[in-house]
């Protein structure tokens, strides 16, 4: 066996009908309790009005499509690329505007991403592996969560892990490896369209997959890199630039600060989420222990799977190099009686199962185990080193590690219940990793959750004490009872998630429904052929009415107060009738801070000074709703 989370998987002769039947009845129940948890209580769940805003807009015309435009007149743009509010602009034309429809494409992507974890698990390390690291995917609370949110996180997470797996594949395909290759790349650069750098999180630990599972020569490694690479960058610049390309006039990218869509990339949605420390909402970053954070949430809905993961893996990797090296010494010394001269012992010497075909294959695997351990473990380090740097980390973004977590786990534990049927060593580690996982886990667990996990923990201990007294138990059934035991806290809290209905899609712009209606039905009254249904002091504020209406609107400043309207322009907006009303939010203008402040636009000043507040009439609270005057 070679150093790794597990052994690589034998190619030839070792699979019978009925561990492929029960490995597939396994693998359909996984996805089935994915499919469960993300759907669960689906409809009772809030959208996210900023999001659905845009969605609206963009269904109204080609142009809105393309530039992902927040409102209908497309004065601004969402703060991303569209391809994800695209298969939302899909779901809603096919399936009307509803809550539903807008999540569809997030709840396909998070199931899509455990069957793709299960197979990425399967090449690399085996079938156990791999289910492991499906069913670990499927309970991951974040990623629960965030499937049932209308966000784009979950199809990002599918399109990485596409990209993991296209690369395998093509290290398994040493006659065509470029192809492959390049559909990794296009699949990251699809991932990074639709979240941009957060989907590049993963991307060190696939350079280093790729080059650690392909065959061949450094030349060779290097050709297939490049043109995966040029892929990458191909399909990841595309929309970049055929907007930069694009004539006519173009919406302003809100959180851009010169219009561009090449800023708001590259720095409102990258670099300056390292260092956007006037930003609040979120939860900061606060060094690689706030993931395991028992006062923070992420503890429930990440740290207690990244510690079962880790222990399994650390005490897999552990154990799998102690016996790797305990087997380089015995070949390097002769058995005992061996004649000197007679080969016995010799370093050089292959056994003859491994010079034929089969030990060719056998070699592959290896070295995609081996590949895939590094890969792991680069992909987990990358993740924790990102998070504990960002100025603001939300729930969401941790679907850009989720799928090492589940690999990690899954590896480790399948190792360990492998080695376990015959080895007192790792059924120790087996008991070791499950209960300390425990132990991390239930100071942030629902009671609910703590009773599953002394139970699992109960039943794997009766599991080692079984094997001490040699009654040996099959690896698949240590492995299914390892799962119950590390994924007990877990899947505790993926089941309360699913039984609220809960988002982590946020609600900017959001308005109670009674407000909502109102207002609607006060500005549709009064608009007397006016352009735009009122004008807005900040874009997130006119979410809610768009998502409902679908009208156009004049927003006067877009993120942090940057002004997109003159007091001039509004002024002459009024007097030919183009615009009546002002609704007002965004943040107050505070002496000592005037930067970043909506109220301090000089757009918004004018616009309150030049306005009468009819919101008793419109019947909403006071200061929501004025009417403009020349």
């Amino acid at each position: 066996m070679e150093a790794g989370l597990i052994r690589a998987p034998v190619v030839a002769g070792r699979g019978t009908l009925g561990r492929h039947a029960a490995a597939t009845t396994a693998l359909a129940l996984i996805v089935g309790a994915a499919a469960a948890l993300r759907l669960w209580s689906f409809g009772a769940i809030a959208g996210n009005p900023f999001y659905d805003a845009a969605v609206r807009s963009m269904a109204l015309s080609w142009h809105n499509f393309f530039y992902g435009a927040f409102d209908p007149g497309a004065m601004t743009a969402v703060d991303k690329a569209p391809l994800d509010l695209w298969l939302q602009v899909a779901s809603v034309q096919l399936l009307g505007f509803s809550s539903v429809a807008l999540r569809v494409p997030e709840a396909i992507g998070g199931i899509a991403a455990v069957v793709l974890v299960y197979d990425l698990g399967r090449r690399l390390f085996g079938r156990g592996a791999g289910l492991a690291a499906g069913a670990a995917l499927a309970v991951l609370p974040a990623s629960v969560l965030t499937a049932r949110s209308d966000t784009m996180d979950a199809v990002m997470m599918a399109f990485v892990v596409c990209s993991a797996w296209c690369v395998v594949r093509a290290a398994q395909s040493p006659r065509a490896p470029a192809r492959w290759m390049l559909a990794a790349g296009a699949a990251l650069g699809i991932a990074f369209n639709v979240k941009l750098a957060e989907a590049l999180v993963p991307l060190p630990a696939l350079a280093l997959l790729a080059w650690l599972a392909l065959d061949g020569g450094t030349r060779r490694r290097l050709r297939v890199l490049a043109a995966g690479a040029a892929a990458f960058a191909t399909v990841a610049g595309a929309w970049l630039l055929a907007v930069a390309l694009a004539p006519g006039p173009k919406p302003f990218p809100i959180g851009s600060t010169d219009g561009t869509a090449f800023n708001v990339v590259l720095v409102f949605d990258g670099t300056a989420r390292l260092g956007l420390s006037h930003t609040t909402a979120g939860r900061a970053g606060g060094g690689p222990l706030a993931l395991f954070a028992a006062h923070d949430a992420f503890g429930a809905l990440i740290g207690s799977l990244l510690a079962a993961a880790l222990l399994a893996g650390g005490l897999a990797s552990a154990l799998a190099v102690g016996e790797a090296t305990g087997r380089r010494v015995r070949a390097l010394s002769p058995p005992r009686g061996a004649a000197a001269g007679d080969g016995a012992g010799q370093p050089g010497r292959l056994p003859p199962a491994r010079a034929d075909g089969h030990g060719e294959r056998r070699a592959d695997a290896a070295r995609l185990a081996r590949a895939g351990t590094v890969f792991v473990a680069a992909w987990l380090l990358s993740g924790v080193a990102v998070f504990s740097q960002m100025a603001v980390v939300y729930a969401r973004y941790l679907d850009a590690m989720a799928p090492a977590v589940a690999l990690a786990l899954g590896a480790g534990a399948a190792w360990l219940a492998r080695r376990a049927a015959h080895r007192r060593a790792a059924a120790a580690a087996l008991v070791l990793a499950a209960a300390g996982a425990a132990a991390l886990a239930i100071p942030i667990a629902h009671p609910r959750s703590v009773a599953l996990a002394v139970a699992a923990g109960a039943a794997l201990v009766l599991a080692a004490l079984a094997l001490a007294a040699r009654r040996r138990l099959p690896g698949g059934a240590l492995l299914a009872v390892a799962l119950v035991a590390l994924l007990a806290v877990p899947a505790a809290s993926a089941l309360r998630l699913a039984g609220d209905p809960v988002s982590d899609g946020g609600e900017p712009g959001r308005m109670p429904p009674a407000q909502l209606a109102a207002l609607s039905a006060y500005l549709n009254a009064h608009r007397d052929g006016a352009r735009y249904q009122f004008a807005v002091t900040a874009a997130g504020k006119a979410a809610a009415l768009i998502a409902r209406d679908g009208q156009p609107v004049l927003i006067l400043t877009s993120a942090y107060g940057r002004p997109l309207v003159t007091p001039h322009r509004l002024a002459a907006a009024i007097r030919a009738g183009q615009v009546r009303y002002l609704l007002t939010g965004g943040s107050p203008c505070v002496a000592g801070r005037p930067r970043d402040r909506t109220g301090c636009a000089a757009v918004v000043r004018w616009a309150k000074a030049h306005a009468r507040d009819v919101s008793r009439a419109a019947g909403v609270r006071r200061g929501l709703l004025l009417r403009l005057r020349p």
